[in-house]
């Protein structure tokens, strides 16, 4: 069983809700090593850096390949959705927290992640229980809504961070499986909330 790590983030606009596009990666302990070493073994936080050409030069530095790392990048629309469930909620008359629709939110997302991940992991001989994502605070609840461990953000934060981020700026790294569940996402909570 290889040694996984892994790490999510989310970006979108500050302004309107940073929760547009979730991004997962999951690399063996190695790979990760390779990855950092391309990277110039330094801490990077894309939305610190103002330079396009910085940007682009780290973007080109990424790629994931499925077997030693994967990389997932999900539209989400989170804040939207999560609003839209809300007022049609509020409009009958049916007092439901925004808490206990993101907590579903996040449980259908997981569901519809779950067996793209496990394929993943299953191939080093892993499961869910033997991965902690690093996170920062915007996914630490998204961790804790559907059961899934994680720690401190770190270096494999660093790559969701840039994934996320690229995504966002329609810039994707070579490898990235990028995926749009926005419409299931919705149509499943406005099932769960009817």
């Amino acid at each position: 069983m290889a040694e996984l790590l892994a790490g999510m983030d989310v970006s979108g606009n500050p302004k309107s809700g940073n929760y547009v596009f979730l991004a997962i990666v999951i690399c063996t302990q190695t790979d990760i090593l390779d990855i950092i070493k391309r990277m110039g073994d330094q801490t990077i936080h894309m939305s610190q850096i103002k330079s396009k050409k910085t940007h682009d030069e780290i973007i080109s530095k990424l790629r994931f390949d499925s077997k030693e790392n994967i990389a997932f990048c999900i539209k989400i629309n989170r804040n939207e959705i999560i609003d839209k469930i809300h007022e049609m909620r509020r409009m009958k008359h049916e007092n439901v927290s925004r808490g206990k629709i993101t907590k579903n939110f996040h449980r259908i997302l997981l569901h519809l992640l779950r067996e793209k991940i496990l394929n993943f992991l299953n191939m080093h001989g892993c499961t869910f229980d033997d991965v902690a994502f690093q996170c920062d605070g915007d996914c630490i609840n998204l961790a804790k809504d559907t059961g899934l461990k994680y720690v401190d953000r770190c270096s494999v934060h660093m790559l969701a961070d840039i994934v996320a981020w690229a995504n966002n700026h329609k810039q994707e790294p070579d490898g990235v499986i990028a995926l749009d569940f926005t419409h299931e996402l919705e149509t499943e909570l406005k099932n769960h909330f009817r």
